[in-house]
């Protein structure tokens, strides 16, 4: 019980740090989102038994690179709300631009994942992808339940 207060807190300090670049989301209040980071901070590192010490390394690298990530996704972004309106040229523009995006976010997720791998086993490496899923799917189920019970 103590580790996981243990690692419940260091993990709401850890993200709460990295979690404050999440300023475009007009719908979700930044302390309603801050809440939601914190809880899957807490789920991913019980989930794959990640130690505090692991938990005080790999978060704040997990942090950047979900920066660095939401930076690259950004600059892409804009094109994306013009696809209707455009030219077979400008799509084709559009495609290619779509693939450069892609590759530079596996070459982005190929440099952490390897610097992450430093700080945590490969094994948990791998649980965290399954673990993050597992987590986005249990958030959806809850917003739905919500949504069916009147609760925006």
């Amino acid at each position: 019980m103590k580790r996981a207060y243990l690692i419940w807190s260091f993990c709401c300090l850890a993200f709460a740090a990295g979690a404050q670049d999440f300023g475009d989301e007009d719908q979700i209040s930044s302390a309603a989102l801050d809440r939601v980071q914190a809880q899957r901070v807490a789920f991913i590192t019980e989930k794959i038994d990640m130690t505090s010490k692991e938990a005080e390394k790999f978060w704040p690298v997990f942090n950047e690179y979900e920066r660095e990530e939401r930076k690259i996704r950004k600059r892409y972004q804009s094109d994306m709300r013009r696809v209707i309106d455009m030219s077979n040229e400008e799509a084709k523009q559009f495609l290619e631009s779509r693939f450069d995006m892609e590759q530079e976010l596996l070459d982005l997720k190929r440099q952490y994942f390897l610097r992450l791998a430093d700080i945590i086993s490969p094994r948990k490496l791998a649980g965290f992808n399954r673990a993050d899923r597992e987590f986005k799917k249990l958030l959806l189920n809850r917003i739905r339940a919500n949504r069916r019970r009147g609760r925006n």
